[in-house]
């Protein structure tokens, strides 16, 4: 080889230098191949290179290489660069880049060889191609669960560790919260289920600091003292990441290993890359969860008015309220009304009977007196809310109760509770109390807004009834009592019309404070695109479409939120209206926006109705526009109007030869944000179909449909004739 190559340059060449003879034996071993394979030159020199590094598994095949070129001159590996695996001293396999060259000597042909170790370059392809695979399933996940668990099912495989968990803050900002987990035993999760933020753990620290955590088992646990009592039992190394999103630490992921683990530079970044793309799937989640939870209360509020208007018998009323509530809102459910020296339960609610009466037995046995100093008591006496996201097992202790109390307490399984007054003109008149056991969530500050919404809502409607009932006991006095008890009538129905006009004084704040983060999210992402697009990759440009598309698609929903409150709360003059003309203006309208008559509208003789003409108006642009939006492929959309006189109504028929439904969905349709479709395949929000539903029964009709699927559908509604 020196002849060949100066000894200097051989032993300073990176690369492994190893040649053999024509049988097999090593001749020259450079400094690279002793650094790499772990033999110094003297031990290798004379050795069978297929017996020194070699994989057992290739040695066959590397002897019959070696004897079809001695026999024929051909060789499959020679003077190209191939990849295989190569054995170190210790057994270790690790893959290789190699190039062999013969060189014909008088003995015989000799072997060059030039080695590369490349197992940094193929981890870090691994884990490149690994972060895009986690990227894309989480990009899947649109609740905090769904991230979790994909969190837990593709991260720590892809992470290599054994166990692992997902913690975020509470909404005090005082404590961690245990989101999901894997592997960990029952010991573990309990600790590690809710506990303070200045708890010495990693998870901890990395939240109040935004640095990550790598290390073996003794560093850590001399690092963290709370570690060796609250962590795995099995930990022997463990990697702690932030979760930060928006320039806030909101959690952390851990990653737990039962093997002796060395974080390198390269794995520690790719840990790091892995928590980043967490955070933005769980934040991303949580907003959605968010958005849907406003939806979703404002829904409630609507559904809460009626319930609360369904009857003037207050018990009656309550028991509703209470049906609504569980488990929407809570797990359980009570509402107290003073009667004498005690606050008795009208309303209890739980999705299992068996424990609406373990919970009727419970409270009368366990009277709640009005003097009494903690409680449902002093929320009726001060007119204050009570707030306890996490009902631990020594609060319950603390309280002022027989032994037998708190057993009966500790059977419920309550772990969240918040009692709220229910308040009728400066006056606190009730209390309502609602509690989780069953689901792992708690109650947050959004739902102590709504229940102290529900609260003054339900005491103005209660304060209504109470009345009403006084005014049916008093039959003897009426005569003489009804001018007052009328102007009373009518100082509780103004108050009433005053509740329907903060319902909806509500609904346009709420879509406010919706729009104005969803302007300022498309605002900055038209910025972005303006200012920055030509220095964005493909995947950047279409996270910044998705970021415009959402924020279209959720000012769309508030719009229409806001439409299907009105009709809750407006009360509109009907008078005769001439339908053909009402369909003629829909039908020039949709056929301005459809420059290229890619649709056919017909109607012929539609008759005169006694409605509120804006809101026939938004019934047909509604139903014709479904027909037509619900097209199917190569099928030129057609939608028909017609109408038939049935005794004091007229029963219109609005007909599209669309995709059809099928029949067990004919009752969601009309139900608020029921989908049949997703968005990518059909643009709505879900509220379409509600509105028109609440427009006809608000004139006294009905509203149905016939559909068969693959031809079109029928939608059939009645409206009072002329």
């Amino acid at each position: 080889m020196n002849s060949v190559l100066p000894s200097s340059l051989f032993n300073a060449a990176l690369d492994c230098i190893i040649s053999i003879n024509s049988q097999g034996h090593i001749t020259e071993w450079n400094r690279a191949a002793e650094q790499t394979f772990g033999y110094s030159r003297a031990e290798a020199l004379g050795q069978l290179l297929g017996n020194l590094i070699v994989p057992p598994a290739y040695r066959e095949a590397h002897y019959q290489g070696m004897q079809r070129y001695l026999k024929t001159g051909h060789a499959r590996i020679l003077n190209q660069r191939i990849r295989l695996e190569a054995q170190r001293r210790d057994g270790q396999t690790f893959p290789c880049e190699l190039s062999v060259h013969a060189l014909q000597l008088e003995d015989g042909p000799s072997f060059t060889a030039y080695l590369r170790d490349v197992s940094d370059q193929v981890q870090a392809h691994v884990r490149q191609a690994a972060l895009y695979a986690v990227a894309g399933q989480l990009a899947q996940a649109t609740t905090p669960a769904e991230a979790v668990d994909l969190i837990l099912r593709e991260v720590m495989p892809a992470a290599r560790a054994a166990r692992g968990s997902v913690g975020v803050l509470t909404p005090d900002g005082q404590h961690l919260q245990l989101l999901g987990e894997l592997n960990y035993d029952a010991r573990t999760k309990a600790a590690l289920a809710s506990f303070p933020l200045t708890l010495d753990l990693p998870g901890s620290h990395v939240v109040r600091t935004g640095k990550a955590v790598f290390g073996h088992r003794d560093a850590l646990t001399q690092q963290f003292s709370d570690l060796a009592q609250k962590g795995p039992p099995e930990l022997m190394a463990a990697a702690a990441l932030p979760l930060q999103a928006q320039g806030r630490v909101f959690g952390y992921l851990a990653l737990v290993y039962d093997q002796v683990h060395a974080f390198e530079e390269a794995e520690q970044l790719f840990l790091t890359a892995m928590a980043e793309h967490c955070a933005v799937a769980l934040n991303r989640a949580q907003l959605m969860e968010a958005e849907r939870q406003a939806r979703e209360h404002l829904a409630f509020l609507a559904e809460a008015g009626e319930a609360l208007a369904s009857s003037l018998d207050f018990g009656v009323t309550l028991e509703h309220l209470g049906r609504l509530v569980v488990p929407r809102l809570a797990d359980w459910y009570a509402a107290y009304l003073p009667e004498g020296e005690v606050l008795y339960p009208y309303g209890l609610a739980h999705r299992d009977p068996a424990k609406v009466d373990l919970l009727r037995d419970y409270v009368h046995q366990t009277p709640v007196r009005v003097d009494s100093s903690s409680g449902a008591a002093e929320i009726y006496r001060t007119g204050r809310f009570m707030h306890v996201p996490h009902l631990s097992p020594a609060l319950i202790e603390a309280q002022e109760i027989s032994q037998e109390q708190k057993e009966r307490v500790h059977a419920l399984g309550l772990h969240s509770y918040m009692a709220v007054p229910m308040v009728a003109h400066g006056r606190t008149i009730g209390v309502m109390a609602y509690a989780l056991a069953e689901t792992d969530r708690s109650f947050g500050a959004e739902d102590l807004h709504l229940a102290l919404e529900l609260g003054r809502r339900a005491g103005l409607a209660l304060d209504h009834a109470r009345l009403y009932q006084q005014l049916q006991g008093s039959h003897d006095t009426l005569e003489r009592r009804v001018e007052t008890r009328t102007q009373e009538l009518e100082l509780r129905t103004h108050e009433l019309e005053r509740s329907n006009a903060e319902l909806e004084q509500f609904a346009y704040i709420a879509s406010h404070d919706l729009q104005a983060p969803i302007r300022a999210v498309t605002s900055f992402a038209g910025i972005i695109a303006h200012r920055y697009s030509g220095q964005l990759d493909d995947r950047g440009q279409l996270y910044l479409q998705q970021i415009v598309s959402s924020g279209e698609h959720m000012k769309r929903l508030v719009d229409d939120l806001l439409t299907f409150s009105r009709i809750h709360t407006h009360q509109h003059e009907q008078v005769l209206v001439d339908s053909q003309a009402v369909f003629d203006e829909v039908a020039r309208r949709l056929e301005s926006e459809d420059a290229a008559g890619t649709f056919d509208l017909s109607a012929e003789g539609l008759p005169g109705v006694k409605v509120n003409p804006q809101q026939l108006d938004q019934l047909l642009q509604n139903l014709i526009s479904n027909g037509l939006k619900y097209r199917r492929e190569g099928v030129r959309p057609r939608v028909q109007v017609s109408a038939v006189r049935n005794g004091d109504f007229w029963r219109f028929a609005v007909s599209d030869n669309g995709i059809g439904i099928e029949p067990q969905y004919f009752g969601r349709i009309f139900e608020i944000f029921q989908r049949l479709h997703g968005r990518e395949a059909f643009e709505g929000t879900g509220i379409g179909l509600a509105v028109c539903k609440k427009i006809v029964e608000r004139h006294g009709g009905q509203l149905w449909l016939e559909s068969v699927v693959g031809e079109g559908s029928t939608f059939f509604f009645t409206l009072p004739a002329a």
